[in-house]
């Protein structure tokens, strides 16, 4: 079954199925979207500006937003909106979903995330 399927029929928690698109769509690391802030979107702009210390090589990344990000994280914002995280565990509002539900969820679904990298995919680059 494709990705965009599975996540349609996924049957866990919304605000991970919304994660589960955003990275599709945005392909980000799972790492900087459980950790995004919503103070960093400007959706005026409809842009997400990553700041240095989130990412890898340590510079600053501003991820253009397409129209179905925004529509999703207009519908996360009435969830989580109220925090300073995206997608906050759901034991803490203050620390991020844990590292392993993403990955659980696509298990769940017959997928993985190596499954999904051009390197480790076989993919052309």
């Amino acid at each position: 079954m494709r990705l965009p399927v599975a996540i349609d029929g996924f049957d866990g928690q919304t605000t991970t199925r919304i994660a589960l698109n955003l990275m599709a769509i945005l392909a980000q690391r799972p790492g900087e979207l459980r950790h995004a802030r919503w103070d960093e979107f400007d959706f005026d702009e409809a842009v997400w500006s990553i700041p240095a210390e989130k990412m890898k090589m340590r510079k600053p990344h501003n991820v253009p937003l397409p129209v179905l990000a925004l529509e999703l994280l207009g519908k996360l914002r009435k969830i989580t909106g109220s925090g300073e995280l995206l997608f906050p565990s759901l034991r803490s509002w203050q620390r991020p979903m844990s590292e392993n539900t993403l990955n659980a969820a696509l298990r769940r679904m017959g997928h993985s995330l190596i499954s999904y990298c051009p390197v480790t995919s076989g993919l052309p680059l």
